[in-house]
């Protein structure tokens, strides 16, 4: 069986070495054995789990959401269907953001078309808009 030192595993799964101590601590990778000398090592295993735990990061999945999954993979009495169901509760967060993205977008267009009008005749106009909150609402 390989294993790792923390920073060979860090280097091979591309993270810091603090944030392996940061998983340990959140118990979303067990506490590594240690070899006689007292150095951490860690497993094939270990280096999976990370690059599980980050590639979930990378769909937008925080570290609770990541730990709840984890834990679906030991309790067998979770189907399948509840993982698709945090991923299209994730795909609506995600689209949610969408739209409050384009919102944005479109107060962010409106704001410079002004601007390129100066409409305000004010020597720095999107500083005048920012002032008048003409351009956003609480909702974005």
């Amino acid at each position: 069986m390989d294993t790792y030192t923390r920073s060979q595993l860090a280097k091979l799964v591309r993270v810091n070495k603090e944030t392996l101590r940061y998983y340990e601590t959140r118990n979303l990778i067990d506490p590594p054995l240690r070899s006689r000398s007292g150095y951490r090592l860690y497993s094939q295993e270990d280096a999976k789990r990370i690059l599980f735990i980050k590639n979930a990061q990378k769909l937008g999945f925080s570290l609770d959401e990541i730990s709840e999954i984890l834990n679906l993979q030991v309790n067998k009495k979770q189907t399948a269907a509840t993982v698709l169901n945090k991923a299209r509760v994730k795909r609506q967060a995600i689209d949610n953001r969408i739209e409050k993205l384009n919102d944005l977008r479109q107060a962010i267009d409106g704001l410079i078309a002004a601007c390129e009008k100066n409409e305000t005749h004010h020597p720095r106009p999107i500083l005048a808009f920012f002032e008048e909150d003409r351009f956003l609402s609480d909702d974005i």
